[in-house]
């Protein structure tokens, strides 16, 4: 199991239409309150998670499936040993408390096996044995649990320097144990039969944080048990990790092609393309630079979405006006694009010449290091045997989302998205409507649609538009103007995919350090 299997990387499945069945996220993740509660209610709901998952194991031996020799459970919460103990302890008397054999400790497993492990059983056992109710699972709680607490101390601490409680060897011995500790769980450490991970410390390194994920892994006979107890924020940022590796390696296939028998890159100019969707979680350590500097980035039908917009609301206001030829063009007329071969959304379309464009996204104002620079520089060297024009759509959402006027245009629908780390976004556009706008700039799709096909010519680009807005309460009624400093105009600009360079090159760079031009790396 890897980071795709715990997120919905671009599923175009709406919130209110994704189970266990088709959503990973609703399947593997359970979200922690931001601050852990005073009872410790979310610490004691992932060692439930842990008592049945054990239990369905040695339900799955009975009766045919596979054999389980470990069954563990990971916390980690903090780097000081000290408070690895602190919790430990915390862990033990949550433990005892649970009463596990009264009956209300009963129902309460019994609630949470027909809330949530049957449910995803059912969905993703991948034929391994399911009990059909709690009952024929209630047998096999008692076991589990007498195997967890079986030496009387139902939790090891793993520190990096030794292991606390008892000998800790999966190859001699079965390990059934909750486990908590720090960098040794967080890094090399194998942890055997790890089931239930709940997981409360961030970092603001991706390389650190992607070794944090021990739930990754070969999970055989029991993948549809594994749960990941996190917060809202560690889980954006395991799913933004995702996003980079995936966008990296796209980057790193595109740019493999050799050039008049010569690389495009060299290993010194890859750093450069390490992709950050979350602006605040760097690839490695910050008191370091490197040294390349991407001058100009060419992407012929791939989507770029700057995510450092400006939060000051005369900035936003100044950026809302440049929007207004674009907004002029589309106002009041509706298509219906397909997101799927089901599926379709309306949008407002128009169509606006590469000037014009360019007029707009050449004066808009960033936050940042100038994101979007190397995008730009690119736009600006494509002539009319490159591009025609542009089709500008702003997908309009239902009767229950706002609705306004901006600068006398519209109304459009709002769209909400929040600043995860101030002042920089997370994930802009939404998967449902790429798929128009990247048919129109000539990118392949699995599924037909009318509209793209009257829409789409061999040199015409897609800006897919989202006027936002960073509270759900917005002032006035449906049809009301809205302040141009409340809206944040984002976008998602595909150029055609016929634009491609004469000399092949789609990247261009300059050495920041021109007196150690060789070196990849340059201290701050």
């Amino acid at each position: 199991m890897g980071p795709s299997d715990f997120h919905d990387i671009d599923s175009i499945i709406p919130d209110e239409d994704r189970t266990t069945a088709n959503s990973n996220q609703k399947a593997h993740v359970r979200l922690l309150p931001t601050e852990p509660p005073e009872d410790h209610r979310d610490l004691r709901d992932a060692m439930d998670a842990f008592v049945l998952a054990g239990a369905v194991k040695l339900y799955r031996q009975t009766n045919g499936g596979e054999s389980f020799k470990h069954h563990t459970m990971l916390v980690h919460e903090d780097m000081k040993t000290a408070a690895h103990r602190e919790q430990a302890e915390r862990i033990r008397k949550l433990w005892n408390e649970s009463g596990y054999s009264s009956p209300s400790a009963q129902q309460r497993l019994r609630e949470i096996f027909e809330q949530d492990t049957l449910p995803v059983m059912q969905a993703r056992s991948n034929g391994q044995p399911v009990p059909p109710d709690y009952d024929a699972l209630a047998p096999y709680v008692g076991e589990a649990i007498a195997k967890v607490g079986s030496t009387g101390n139902p939790v090891l601490v793993v520190n990096s320097d030794k292991i606390e409680g008892e000998a800790l060897d999966f190859d001699r011995q079965p390990v059934w144990r909750v486990l908590v500790g720090g960098n040794k769980l967080a890094r090399g450490f194998t942890v055997e039969g790890l089931t239930i991970s709940y997981y409360r410390r961030l970092t603001k390194q991706a390389d650190t944080l992607m070794q944090m994920g021990r739930w990754f892994g070969y999970r055989k006979g029991y993948r549809d048990l594994v749960r990941l107890f996190v917060t809202d924020e560690l889980n954006e940022a395991f799913q933004a990790i995702c996003l980079d590796e995936q966008y990296f390696r796209d980057q790193l296939d595109r740019y493999a092609k050799l050039v008049d028998g010569k690389p495009q890159i060299t290993p010194a100019q890859v750093p450069p393309l390490v992709a950050q969707h979350l602006p605040w979680l760097k690839p490695s350590a910050v008191n370091k630079m490197y040294n390349a500097q991407l001058t100009e980035r060419r992407s012929p039908g791939i989507g770029v979405e700057p995510i450092d917009y400006p939060d000051r609301r005369d900035r936003l206001a100044r950026n809302t006006e440049l929007f207004q030829p674009l907004l002029a063009t589309v106002s009041g007329h509706t298509v219906t694009f397909r997101s799927s071969e089901t599926r379709t959304y309306e949008a407002q379309v128009g169509i606006v010449s590469h000037t014009a464009l360019l007029d707009v996204l050449g004066g808009l104002t960033w936050i940042g290091d100038g994101q979007f620079g190397p995008d730009l520089a690119w736009l600006r060297r494509l002539n009319n045997e490159d591009v025609t024009d542009w089709v500008v759509s702003l997908p309009q959402l239902g009767p229950s989302f706002p609705s306004r006027t901006i600068l006398g245009y519209g109304p459009f629908s709002l769209h909400y998205r929040v600043r995860r780390r101030p002042p920089y976004f997370g994930a802009m556009s939404d998967p449902k409507h790429r798929p128009a706008v990247d048919r129109i700039a000539g990118m392949p799709w699995s599924f037909e649609d009318p509209e793209v096909e009257t829409l789409g010519q061999p040199r015409r680009g897609a800006l897919l538009v989202y006027p936002l807005i960073e509270q759900r309460e917005v002032p006035g009624a449906d049809g009301d103007a809205i302040d141009p400093g409340l809206v944040v105009m984002a976008f998602r600009v595909v150029a055609p995919a016929a634009a491609q360079p004469g000399d092949q090159r789609l990247l261009t760079f300059v050495t920041k350090n021109r007196d150690r031009p060789s070196a990849p790396i340059v201290d701050r």
